[in-house]
């Protein structure tokens, strides 16, 4: 059993490898459409001054900017990681 766990391991790092998530990745990324930096700074900008605003505290701030940094990011990963086939592990058998 143990050896068959190693096999396992073996083919998920194979699959894995460097070259095969670089892939993966640049495919990926010329799919996703891209956001101007402008738009995307002027965006932010207002964010921050609306919490500014709501918050006197930079501590509660700061920590309202985690959370909702915390919530895209698990928002991105759930929307790259549905349907995508590149992270099915289920041929790993």
């Amino acid at each position: 059993q143990l050896w068959s766990g190693v096999n396992k391991l073996a083919k998920f790092i194979q699959i894995m490898s460097k070259s095969t998530t670089s892939a993966s990745g640049q495919a990926l990324w010329g799919k996703m459409p891209k956001a101007n930096a402008e738009l995307f700074a002027l965006t932010y900008g207002s964010l921050v001054t609306e919490l500014i605003r709501d918050y006197d505290d930079h501590v509660k701030i700061n920590e309202e900017l985690e959370r909702i940094g915390h919530s895209i990011g698990v928002r991105c990963v759930d929307v790259s990681t549905t349907g995508n086939q590149i992270l099915n592990f289920t041929s790993l058998n």
